[in-house]
């Protein structure tokens, strides 16, 4: 059984190999030098022999050592470095001895990530019998745990004690798997992440580590549908929560549609994402919000590779240029650049920020409200100066769940407002607030964690609205498994 599992495992690391550099490289041919932006800077040139991007397997930014950390295959790269990870300071300045050097001739540093604080790294160890794919907690020089010879993994991303990790062979439409640091998960209690699109590079949790974003390619009968989107996936079960469509340029027909996220990260406000555009022979680097809007955008060279979060919210990516259209198509110099993004707009002279978000799968919308200071929009009679809060939901769905944070509800109830006043596909819903003075259900309950009230709407085919609402708290029983529990409160 070991031998055959290690020709498993041999075949998809050819098979990944290739497949992986003919997506990343689509047109490694193509010498457009497209112009930069004011936004763009050049930082410094990386000195490699080779003549193509593909030795570059990831790049990240060590914001308290203020490094760049290069890593790239054991193959294909410039064989006067004695391993397989560069780090240079913001002005080239090669660091010999980093924070996180590679310790043991017998691995190969596959990936590296930062997280609050911390470091991991993926690191490959092939040996016929033993060959594994391990993950390291760098700062305590400690080995966590291995994932096993049967699977070639390609790449992995770490938020507070989740992790997540993209798979290259094996079954198509399973992409993910997801587990925990400590206890360090690698059987059967991995979360696995399913999908039919294909062209999965691209993947970051968000800050809180609650969701796993990821980039696809996305085709369907509407021509609107084709093109590269952003799918957001709940990092606890799997279940997917929204997607948009983030570029569909030049894709006239399917055989033609080759553009892919190549990278992308998460930050708390934004999500920046490094495709390549097939149709334009370029690539982008975009900014867009949680709902999709497109914030600020810049263009690259269609050879790009890399991108992580450089200092000061900047973005930072590895490009090809050439000095000379004419020359060789091998030919040409490896810049490290630096996108020094635009604040955003005031919200007075930009598009205002929505007060409540709101997702909508299979017919079935959630709209969350997260009072960050502004609160419910309030509404207050000029003659009694009583207080009423308005929560507008902009969904044409026929099943509707708003959620508002528990403790939020008691603050508005205990500053003597009088009503909720839901607007909701043209009808206005009014809820004394004295139906949320529930403390006492809440203290019944199994915890008080993530303490929410949901308002259940559902319409039915005359336009009747039937009204439920329930108090719900997530129990989290071990590191990855939670309970909701809920109670319906009397209305």
């Amino acid at each position: 059984m070991k031998k055959t599992g290690i020709l498993v495992l041999l075949i998809c690391l050819i098979f990944g190999s290739f497949s992986s550099a003919f997506a990343d490289d689509l047109r490694e041919d193509t010498r457009q030098n497209v112009p930069r932006s004011s936004l763009q800077v050049k930082l410094f040139e990386i000195p490699m022999d080779t003549n193509c991007m593909r030795p570059f397997r990831d790049l990240e930014y060590h914001a308290e050592e203020e490094a760049l950390y290069v890593l790239m295959p054991t193959c294909g790269w410039d064989r006067r470095y004695r391993a397989n990870q560069l780090v240079f300071d913001l002005e080239g300045n090669e660091i010999a001895a980093p924070q996180y050097p590679i310790t043991s001739d017998g691995l190969t540093r596959t990936y590296i990530e930062f997280d609050g604080g911390r470091a991991y790294s993926s690191d490959y160890e092939i040996d016929l019998g033993t060959s594994n794919t391990k993950i390291y907690d760098l700062d305590e020089n400690e080995e966590l745990g291995a994932l096993g010879f049967d699977t070639y993994w390609s790449g992995f991303k770490v938020s507070g004690n989740r992790v997540a990790y993209r798979k290259s062979c094996g079954d198509d439409s399973l992409k993910f798997y997801i587990g925990t640091l400590d206890p360090f998960t690698n059987s059967d209690e991995l979360v696995p992440v399913y999908s039919e699109t294909r062209h999965i590079k691209a993947f970051d949790f968000n800050p809180s580590g609650t969701e796993l974003i990821y980039g696809t390619y996305v085709s369907s009968d509407a021509s609107v549908n084709y093109g590269i989107a952003i799918r957001t996936v709940d990092a606890a079960t799997g279940e997917e929560l929204d997607e948009f469509l983030i570029d569909d340029t030049g894709f006239e027909n399917e055989k033609d549609r080759t553009s892919v996220a190549l990278s992308l990260y998460a930050t708390k406000d934004y999500i920046v994402v490094l495709s390549h555009v097939r149709a334009l022979d370029k690539g982008k680097i975009q900014r867009f919000t949680y709902d999709g809007e497109l914030v600020d955008e810049v263009e690259t060279n269609f050879q790009v590779r890399g991108l992580t979060e450089g200092p000061n919210g900047s973005s930072i990516y590895i490009e090809k240029r050439f000095d000379n259209e004419a020359e060789d198509s091998c030919d040409g110099r490896f810049e490290v650049v630096q996108v020094n993004w635009r604040e955003p707009k005031s919200e007075s002279t930009g598009r205002p920020v929505p007060i409540i978000s709101e997702r909508t799968i299979g017919g079935k919308t959630t709209a969350e409200f997260k009072d960050d200071g502004f609160g419910l929009l309030k509404v207050v009679d000029p003659e009694s100066g009583a207080v009423d809060y308005r929560a507008p939901l902009k969904s044409d769905k026929n099943d509707v769940r708003l959620r508002i944070p528990f403790a939020d509800m008691q603050a508005k109830l205990a500053a003597g407002a009088n009503n909720l006043l839901i607007n909701y596909q043209g009808q206005e819903i009014a809820i004394s607030m004295s139906t949320f003075d529930c403390a006492d259900l809440l203290a019944g309950m199994p915890c008080q964690d993530d303490a929410t009230v949901e308002i259940q709407l559902t319409m039915d085919e005359g336009g009747n609205i039937k009204v439920v609402v329930q108090l719900f708290v997530v129990e989290q029983v071990n590191a990855m498994t939670k309970v909701v529990h809920r109670k319906t409160i009397q209305y």
